[in-house]
């Protein structure tokens, strides 16, 4: 322990350690030693002394615990100021585990980079950790609105941790004029919002209020073990400045400040200071502190009862020797976590709830069935609290016990779990299981941040069935799943963006639950965020359909108890992958379900020849056993549902695939584009998570995307989908085979800052023989169209407008002509106003689209879609008949908050094509009369109005009405009185026109 003391001294007093160093304002050497004798016979213990004279100058030291959270983040010091070349722009990062850490940069890129492990930046900064770096700009090119950079941090064996990425803002003229107001001042915060969500990255990257302790990681690779330690103190002199644990502390107005550091296991010491404003040490001090390799926190319970019941001889007894025999029951519970040698975490849990003593331990393993009560998720109907606090299930199982061993990103439990294999496209889950799970993955990764080696494996016997619901959208926001009382928390749902030919998925994203959607787990009912159309549109200057572009799916997989069986069987997989460098990788994935009426079995390999992250080729292969179940797929939200595990064929079916893609950069430094190509091969019978096929398939595909020059850019595509004739020696049946081809090519000018000028052709061949009668004319035959389309970028530079026109320049066969003109627009109208806009004429009719969509404020939303689109009949993926004219498809929604009290939310959807009509229609009430109350009522209903006729039993199709009404109340006066409950009800009634689809269903 060392001391300076300033001639100056800082008015107050303290000791360390136990030893004094100020007393009344004056150095320990000229104080009387009888006064020093005083103060040190004050303590009582050693240990003690030092916290307590701490806390007398309002300066702590604190162990916080083994529990540490990771903090990583990065900023500008302005996000109002924009820059331009040459200006100097000073970063600011922060980081709770600097100990970790050997380097630190910053990497800056262009504003148009898709962001990868691998991509090359304009600079890279070194940078300060937990302090400032000063960085000059560089020469960008004309045009570009910002730079983006990330934080990147380097531990031992290559390991990187990363941010994720945040905003340059250049110096533009038009951001200068919509900056500046009529004053020529800087305009408000609202103004440089609106200003700012002009350009193409958006406000959502601005660094605005930012809290530097907030961690921002995109990526975590370095292991952090240890324990946190916390220094703060309050009333420090004005203009002073405390360093410690490495660093210099902010002090705040009122005198306070507090850091925070993840220190390594063992003895450590933590030196304070307090410096002067002229630079000069005040006080300083060091306190030891013993960062443990253990810390445990356990609690439980035992309870006993041992009675026997008795009575009179005219008492009937309802089982035999009931007033004779003596009871015992009993209930053990307890929970425990610790960290074990400063790297192993244990948690364990148990709770056996009451029960005949005999009945305590076994079924350990077995699902709870309380777990229904699950299915009622919390975040619906309790308030809001105030002091935002948070429940976390830190040990959760759906039996009576849990246990996890983990070790850095390794680890092995009992307990609730998902399952995550997505490296290989045949065979990729995502499920959530209660049962046993080992993940190992060491402390070692590749140059760009994969872990270089990767082992799972997972078993469980489930009580539920597993399911995936495809829904084509509708362009709205309500979609109801196949079943019903599904298990809470089990749900992945996927949007899906696939090529309409010949069903390969172009891109996906994953949604997040709050964020993206709701999901009413007992009736089935999924309500997203945002609307979902059913096709992406397309700026080809030839389109095929009167709307163009790829059909947009959300797919559903969730876990759902069945009404009338009983499941059994069980589940187990796994996967493996090893990194031989950077450019190999090989995996192994296996699994099998036996829930199911037949077991079903997958294994397969894979491999992944990678040049870079952008330029790559996979290899897989993959054997199936087995019928699937649990398919669906509904073309009308949910209304009706076609089961696509149908084919029974149930024997061995091999699967293989090839795909790649070479980014042009990695050729060319100075080319952009981007080459892509795919071939996969399937047996009748094979199955995987969205299909289950009932005939040999084979499909490939490539397609091209380049920037010839400035303004000149190229994009081709051709897919080719060929489904085999077969028997199916099982079913005796025969499937007719069908195949299409389809490719087109566009080239695009850019005349000016405005204008920008495309032209193309597009090719169709289809072949399908068993399509001939004159209500699906258009499915045997082949033809060539020519187009062009042009389109002018509005003064927002945001907002668009746009021609086309196309012809077919050569026909042959069956096959509709593809003659359409017409006009669009996508307009901004305000920052919370936008619409989307169409309408053309072909030679299938006429066709459109438009979509107006009104945010408020946060809380409301409004949005109305409509789709007319002629040519949905010829559509191969529809899964029933369509006949007489598209009438429209239209969707009205609205979302609001009325006041503090009361929201609503409405949505209805009408689709009307032909002889066959649908409607859905989604009702909500929550009234919140205060902190306790809160009431939820809610209508959802659907009706089906088909005349069409069933090829096959030459009947009627029948019509389908659905409603079901819930009501629910919850009461929570937990803090005051302890009080708290909740009761729920739930109607559903399902009617159709012959009787077979009736189902009437209850629950309280």
């Amino acid at each position: 322990m060392s001391l300076a003391l300033a001639d100056d001294p800082v008015q107050f007093a303290i000791s360390v350690d136990g030893e004094p160093v100020v007393i009344d304002n004056k150095p320990v050497a000229q104080v009387k030693p009888e006064k020093v004798r005083q103060v040190e016979n004050r303590a009582q213990h050693r240990a003690r002394r030092t916290d307590v004279d701490l806390n007398d100058v309002d300066i702590q030291v604190k162990f916080d615990g083994l529990d540490t959270r990771p903090v990583l983040n990065v900023a500008t010091d302005d996000i109002e100021e924009s820059f331009k070349t040459g200006d100097r722009i000073r970063f600011f990062t922060a980081s709770n585990y600097p100990a970790y850490i050997d380097r630190a940069e910053i990497r800056v890129f262009g504003e148009d980079d898709n962001l990868t492990p691998e991509s090359v930046p304009l600079a890279v900064v070194p940078a300060k950790l937990n302090g400032e770096t000063e960085w000059d700009v560089p020469p960008v090119h004309d045009g570009d609105d910002a730079l983006i950079y990330v934080l990147r941090v380097y531990g031992k064996n290559g390991l990187y941790d990363e941010t994720r990425s945040r905003v340059i803002w250049l110096e533009t003229p038009e951001r200068l004029q919509d900056m500046v107001d009529d004053d020529g001042d800087l305009a408000t915060d609202i103004a440089v919002d609106e200003a700012l969500s002009a350009t193409t990255i958006g406000v959502d990257n601005v660094q605005g209020a930012l809290d530097m302790s907030e961690d921002y990681a995109l990526r975590r690779n370095i292991p952090v073990v240890g324990g946190t330690v916390t220094v703060y103190g309050r009333n420090v002199p004005g203009d002073y400045q405390v360093r410690t644990l490495g660093d210099d502390v902010e002090v705040d107005d009122d005198g306070s400040f507090v850091i925070q550091r993840i220190i390594p296991n063992g003895e450590h010491s933590v030196d304070v200071s307090v410096d002067k404003p002229n630079g000069e040490t005040a006080v300083e001090f060091s306190r030891d502190i013993d960062i443990p390799d253990s810390e445990w926190f356990y609690m439980g319970l035992a309870d006993l009862t041992i009675g026997q019941r008795t009575g009179s001889h005219n008492i009937e007894e309802v089982r035999d020797e009931e007033y004779d025999e003596v009871y015992t029951n009993g209930r053990v519970a307890f929970y425990l976590k610790g960290k074990i040698k400063g790297e192993y975490i244990l948690t364990a849990a148990l709770d056996t709830e009451e029960d005949d003593l005999a009945d305590l331990f076994p079924g350990l393993d077995e699902r709870n069935a309380r777990q229904l009560l699950k299915e009622l998720n919390a975040d619906d109907y309790y308030p809001v609290y105030g002091d935002d606090s948070a429940a976390i299930d830190d040990a959760p199982t759906s039996g009576k016990f849990y246990v996890r061993l983990q070790h850095h990103d390794s680890h092995i439990m009992w307990g609730d779990y998902r399952v995550r294999i997505d490296g290989t496209e045949l065979q990729n889950t995502n499920r959530a299981l209660y049962g046993a799970q080992a993940v190992y993955q060491p402390d070692k990764a590749t140059s760009f941040g994969a872990p270089q080696t990767q082992l799972q494996a997972y078993g469980a016997a489930p009580d539920t069935l597993s399911a995936v619901d495809q829904f084509l959208g509708t362009g709205g926001s309500v979609y109801f799943l196949n079943h019903s009382d599904l298990t809470a928390d089990t749900e992945t749902l996927t949007i899906e963006v696939r090529n309409p030919d010949t069903g390969v998925v172009v891109s996906s994203s994953t949604l997040a639950y709050g964020e993206d959607y709701t999901i009413d787990y007992i009736q089935g009912v999924i309500i997203l965020t945002d609307p979902l159309a059913s096709k992406t549109g397309t700026t080809s200057a030839v389109r095929f359909g009167a709307i163009g572009g790829n059909d947009v799916y959300l797919v559903a997989e969730y876990d759902y108890t069945p009404v009338i069986e009983d499941v059994d069987g069980t589940v187990y997989g796994g996967r493996a992958e090893q990194w031989f460098g950077d450019h190999l990788r090989i995996g192994v994935t296996g699994s099998s379900d036996g829930t199911g009426e037949d077991t079903k079995d997958a294994y397969g390999a894979d491999v992944r020849l990678r040049y870079s992250d952008s330029t790559f080729l996979d290899a897989e292969i993959a054997k199936t056993h087995g019928a699937a179940s649990g398919q669906s797929i509904s073309m009308d939200g949910g209304l009706t549902h076609t089961d696509l595990n149908t084919n029974d064929i149930g024997k061995s079916a091999l699967g293989w695939r090839l795909a790649g893609q070479v980014d042009l950069a990695d050729i060319n430094e100075n080319a952009e584009g981007l080459i892509q190509a795919y071939f996969e091969d399937k047996q009748a019978g094979f199955n995987s998570l969205t299909e289950d096929l009932n005939a040999p398939q084979m499909q490939w595909g490539i397609s091209a995307n380049a920037e010839l020059s400035d303004t000149l850019s190229l994009a081709l595509s051709y897919d080719y989908f060929d489904s085999e004739s077969y028997y199916n020696e099982d079913s005796h049946s025969y499937v007719v085979g069908s195949s299409k081809q389809q490719g087109d090519l566009s080239l695009t000018r850019q005349i000016d800052e405005r204008w920008a000028l495309s032209g193309g052709l597009g090719y169709t061949l289809q072949r399908r023989p068993s399509e001939t009668t004159v209500a699906t004319y258009g499915d045997d035959g082949e033809r060539l169209d020519l187009g062009i389309r042009a389109e002018y970028t509005l003064d927002d530079e945001e907002s668009t407008v746009y021609v086309f026109g196309q012809t077919t320049v050569f026909d042959k066969g069956n096959i509709e002509r593809g003659d359409r003109g017409g006009i669009g627009t996508s307009y901004q109208i305000t920052e919370r106003l936008g619409l989307d806009g169409e309408v053309s004429y072909g030679t299938t009719g006429w066709g459109g689209m438009a979509g107006v969509s009104y945010k408020p404020n946060d809380t409301d939303r409004y949005y109305v879609n409509y789709v007319l689109d002629p040519d949905r009949a010829y559509d191969w993926n529809q899964t029933y008949d369509l006949y007489g004219q598209d009438l429209r498809t239209v969707v009205v929604g609205a979302e609001q908050r009325m006041n503090d009290m009361w929201s609503v939310y409405a949505e209805n959807n009408y689709d009307l094509y032909g002889e066959r009509n649908t409607m859905s229609r989604t009702y909500c009430v929550k009234f919140e009369p205060d902190a306790i109350w809160t009431v939820d009522a809610a209508y959802e209903g659907g009706m089906v109005d088909d005349d069409t006729i069933d090829p096959i039993t030459g009947l009627k199709n029948t019509d389908f009405d659905r409603d079901s009404f819930s009501l629910a109340f919850n009461y929570d006066d937990d803090e005051e009185n302890g009080i708290v409950a909740r009761l729920r009800g739930e109607a559903r009634f399902e009617d159709s026109e012959d009787g077979t689809d009736d189902i009437d269903s209850y629950l309280i």
